[in-house]
Formats: structure tokens, sequence, C-alpha cells
């Protein structure tokens, strides 16, 4: 979930947050991509926000 107020609410809740990010990261951990970095750049090409820190330590963390 990416939206603030959603986050906010599901931790009201108790619920676990995982953003988009997080999403790619543990498809990626569990073998269903190939590769985190051609998904990002295209979701980052059509808009989605993710600053280059971000976007180096995403790609980091899966080892690209």
């Amino acid at each position: 979930m990416d939206d603030y107020a959603g986050r906010r609410v599901a931790r009201t809740l108790g619920l676990p947050v995982t953003g988009l990010l997080g999403v790619l990261v543990e498809a990626k951990g569990r073998g269903l991509l190939p590769s985190v970095a051609p998904i990002l750049d295209r979701l980052i090409g059509e808009g989605f926000w993710v600053s280059d820190a971000m976007r180096k330590a995403v790609l980091a963390s899966v080892g690209e």
C-alpha cells in the first residue's frame, strides 16, 4: 500500500504494511521475478516516484 492514509489505518489496525517496492523485493526473493530493475525503471518512466537513493537501495537489496 503506497498511500499515507491507507498505511496509517492499516498500522492502527495492527496490519502489516508493504508497499509496491516491498512487493517487488519479495517477489524476486521468492523467484517469481528474474529481475526488479526493468520493472522498477518502467514504473518510474510511467510516473511512479522513487528517489535515486531508494532505487539504488532496493536494487542493492536484491543483488542488482
